[in-house]
């Protein structure tokens, strides 16, 4: 008897010994079985491949997430099939998944399912390839956030996408998605709790409002979306090597795209929204600029775009696209009457820096407007991403002190557009301020319209020798026309009442001022202060006396005074 229970304790003992685990099981030397929940997961080592299916009918892939609540703490047991509360076996899960999917090279997921759901891939070092199965509809927010090695991928009948899906996979360089039709984006909460009060470990590491599905994807040079209806904010932002969308740059069938979609697209070319209404603006709260960032910003390789359908551009939207030629073949925008907006609108400093633009008509655009925000040194506001996981966000520029303000900035809409040559202003009654700065090719202007002209709005043009003024205007801000060196003649409209400081002062060629108003009553210091040594005057008949006292101190000493009117 005391024989028997020896050999019991000993075999107990060996028994005790062997390594178990309730959620993996070696299937062959070389292969690993791994069970989360409702998937089945086999890492083959010798090839680092990662197979992945879903039991029980299952169409989703879902739940890397680790919640804290009661819920979550359940583990499906695969002997019994149910589910069994064990906090402590589901919190080893979680590990054992990260472990796994941060092996695998290649991922192949089984035909059958439909969904990836929100953030399952993000942030695996190794990931290489994805084999997406037919039957896959959907991608969820940051399904692959930040692989760094993935080079390509196929989705044959996905037809959504979700905000961040890909984003910072800066190893891709091509992506085909033939019944895509919406790359969406929406507004993200990035605080510790979510909408229900559930805490997550996990949380996205990203001061922006917006994350677009490719955002950031540096290696990006070509898509396939033929497809295509909603494109989401910030989705290419910043993807500089992009060159080719559906091998013809065309989105034929896209009615709606989100701000700053294509932001700093730098080797992008050309581009066709033939059904696009609106090119809205955005601003990533945690810059150091109040400067809103526009669609096409900085897009520096652009040099045409067809747009036929729009009729809003947010601010800066082609901002510094230096090699932007041409605008819907003509150079003429907003001639398409929508609908749903009665009036068009056209943001500040929208072409600033277009330094190949050569003409541009504006149609129905009411006015010009003036660029201006806040600047602060520079990383004041930028956060180490990594370092930020688990704090509160909290997006407010709050400086009570101004320590790192540094002050303000402004820009005009077409300011130093150096090879713009002409523009029509066809219905503008305002044009801002600096509007047309630095514009040193422009030849001529029409602003017929105009009953405003801005401080400093056609400074510096040195051969702008032809400006078509109309009956509306009221005033000439200051130093509006100043080293305009070719402007020989300038009409006063009727109804102008003042003129600003230096306002056509050094314009060296200028001999002819006709004042066709009789309301003026206010002149800025030295507004006609060396111009052509002997000009003419022509001035109403009743007013000469009274005009000639005005002007004559702030006008060439040989100035003549002519009442022709």
């Amino acid at each position: 008897m005391k024989k028997l229970i020896s050999t019991l304790l000993i075999f107990c003992m060996l028994i005790a010994a062997i390594p178990f685990t309730c959620y993996a099981e070696e299937t062959s030397n070389t292969e690993e079985t791994f069970m989360f929940d409702y998937m089945e997961l086999t890492l083959d080592h010798k090839t680092d491949t990662l197979y992945i299916g879903v039991t029980d009918g299952g169409k989703s892939i879902m739940g890397r997430h680790f919640y804290y609540d009661e819920y979550d703490y359940f583990v499906y047991d695969k002997e019994t099939k149910d589910w069994i509360y064990d906090f402590d076996k589901k919190y080893d899960q979680y590990e054992k998944l990260d472990e796994i999917l941060s092996q695998a090279k290649k991922i192949v997921i089984d035909e059958g399912i439909t969904c990836i759901s929100k953030d399952f891939f993000h942030d695996l070092p190794n990931l290489k390839e994805v084999v997406l199965p037919g039957s896959l509809k959907e991608i969820g927010e940051f399904a692959f956030w930040n692989c760094p090695k993935l080079i390509s991928v196929y989705g044959k009948n996905v037809t959504k996408i979700e905000t961040g899906a890909f984003a910072r996979c800066t190893s891709l360089e091509y992506a085909n998605f033939p019944q895509l039709t919406t790359l969406y984006a929406k507004k993200l909460s990035l605080t510790d709790e979510e909408v229900w009060g559930v805490e997550v470990c996990w949380k996205y590491p990203i001061h922006e409002y917006y994350v677009g599905a490719f955002q950031e994807c540096t290696a990006l040079k070509n898509i396939y979306i033929p497809n295509l209806e909603r494109l989401g904010a910030k989705t290419f932002y910043k993807c500089s090597n992009l060159t080719k969308i559906n091998n013809n740059n065309k989105l034929d069938k896209l009615t709606y795209i989100g701000r700053t979609a294509f932001y700093g697209c730098k080797s992008l070319k050309t581009i066709s929204l033939g059904m696009v209404g609106s090119l809205p603006s955005g601003r990533d709260p945690f810059s150091d600029s109040e400067m809103l960032e526009g669609m096409f910003g900085n897009c520096t390789g652009l040099n045409s775009v067809d747009i036929p359908c729009v009729v809003y551009i947010g601010d800066g939207c082609f901002y510094g696209c230096r090699s932007l030629k041409t605008i819907n073949k003509n150079n003429k925008l907003f001639t398409f009457k929508s609908p749903y907006r009665s009036k068009t609108y056209l943001g500040a400093y929208a072409f600033a820096g277009c330094k190949s633009l050569k003409t541009i008509t504006l149609i129905d655009v009411n006015e010009i407007k003036t660029g201006k925000w806040n600047y602060y040194k520079e990383g004041t506001f930028k956060y180490d991403r990594e370092a930020a996981v688990g704090e509160n966000i909290i997006y407010t520029k709050w400086n009570p002190d101004g320590y790192n303000y540094q002050g303000v900035k402004y820009c005009g809409v077409f300011e130093n557009c150096t090879n713009l040559k002409t523009v029509n202003l066809v219905d503008t009654t305002v044009v801002g301020k600096r509007a047309f700065l630095n514009c040193s090719s422009l030849q001529s202007a029409n602003i017929t319209s105009a009953k405003n002209i801005g401080a400093k709005a056609f400074y510096n043009c040195t051969k702008l020798s032809s400006v078509k003024t109309g009956n509306n205007g009221k005033s000439i801000g200051n130093y509006a026309f100043y080293k305009c060196s070719s402007l020989k003649k300038f009409t006063i409209p009727k109804q102008v009442t003042q003129i600003g400081v230096r306002a056509l002062a050094k314009c060296s060629k200028l001999k002819t001022i006709n004042f066709r108003t009789t309301a003026f009553n206010t002149i800025g210091l030295d507004a006609f202060k060396l111009i052509n040594k002997t000009p003419t005057f022509n001035l109403p008949k009743s007013k000469v006396k009274t005009y000639k006292k005005l002007i004559k101190p702030n006008a060439p000493k040989k100035a003549r005074f002519v009442g022709k009117y």
